[in-house]
């Protein structure tokens, strides 16, 4: 997947996926984004405003991580990131 991508943070559909989930990018917020395996973001993860998270049951790799106003990317496995920003 190149990325993926939602616009309302207030509220938005979830997301279940029960394998594993690989994107270039991902910007995401308002939403509940569940995934049973292993999270690979190649480039930047952006989680933003205080309506929802992303739980990762494996590992979650991303190059950038960025998680604002109260938004959580939880793993049960391992997180590696080469950049972290909490704003």
């Amino acid at each position: 997947m190149d990325s993926l991508y939602n616009a309302d943070t207030d509220g938005a559909t979830g997301l279940m996926v029960m394998g594993d989930l690989t994107a270039k990018n991902m910007a995401v917020g308002g939403l509940e984004i569940y995934i049973e395996g292993n999270l690979l973001v190649e480039e930047i993860l952006c989680g933003s405003y205080n309506h929802g998270e992303t739980i990762v049951k494996g590992n979650l790799n991303a190059t950038a991580l960025i998680e604002d106003d109260e938004y959580r990317c939880k793993t049960t496995g391992q997180k590696w990131t080469a950049c972290t920003v909490n704003a």
